[in-house]
């Protein structure tokens, strides 16, 4: 990873900030009463977004691109018998040929897995079957995943060429691809389904927030705390 790679990833990231915060202004008066007020907090923060993408990314990276998944989420990890297995490595049909197929930061695909224990645990939690009490469960199941999952993936890299060999590194990059996964999400619900996206709208904080010192939550935590 050099200087152009972070370049053009940041590039990439203002550039769907600038779509998803153009598509929010948007879709203001047709949100759910529930949500204008955490997308009018949002969107007056567009600025701390930009500046967040800008210096999330270490300006010394020491660490290789390499093929990824890109598009590894819970539906792309199928159990069997004896071993699990994932699939759908042809990555998402949004994305060019070209665009699937160049090498790029494994930790983005770490940040989709994040995001996706996060969405079963919101997926769960719009039934009408589900109380107070299970909503909890359910937020305490996704942040338990999301913290055994990174810890066993921290393990498993050691050493690795494509993993920055800094902590502090690791966290920004980690921070910098969550950015991207829910401002991209964030833009998709607006788009498809306006009353879904309050985990989105509350983890874009959650991230800013970690960013300025704060604790950094695991992905979802923000929004349940919003309930």
């Amino acid at each position: 990873m050099d200087d152009v790679d972070l370049h053009a990833w940041c590039a990439e990231a203002k550039d769907l900030a600038e779509r998803t915060f153009g598509q929010l202004q948007q879709a203001l008066q047709r949100l759910p009463p529930s949500l204008r007020w955490p997308a009018h907090v949002l969107l007056s923060r567009r600025s701390d977004v930009t500046e967040e993408i800008d210096t999330l990314l270490p300006s010394d990276l020491k660490a290789m691109k390499t093929r990824v998944h890109g598009a590894y989420h819970l539906g792309q990890v199928l159990m069997g018998p004896r071993d699990i297995y994932i699939v759908g490595f042809a990555g998402t049909s949004l994305r060019s040929p070209d665009a699937r197929r160049a090498k790029h930061s494994p930790v983005r695909d770490v940040a989709g897995m994040l995001r996706s224990f996060c969405d079963a645990a919101a997926a769960a939690g719009r039934s009408p079957d589900v109380g107070p009490s299970d909503f909890k469960r359910l937020r305490a199941c996704s942040r338990d995943m999301s913290k055994a999952f990174l810890s066993a993936y921290r393990q498993a890299v050691l050493g690795c060429s494509a993993i920055p060999t800094e902590a502090d590194d690791m966290d920004r990059l980690l921070r910098f691809f969550l950015m991207e996964k829910i401002l991209d999400q964030l833009s998709r619900e607006l788009e498809n389904r306006s009353e879904w996206p309050v985990i989105p709208l509350c983890d874009v904080q959650a991230i800013l927030d970690s960013g300025a010192g704060g604790r950094f939550r695991p992905p979802g935590e923000a929004a349940a705390a919003q309930a």
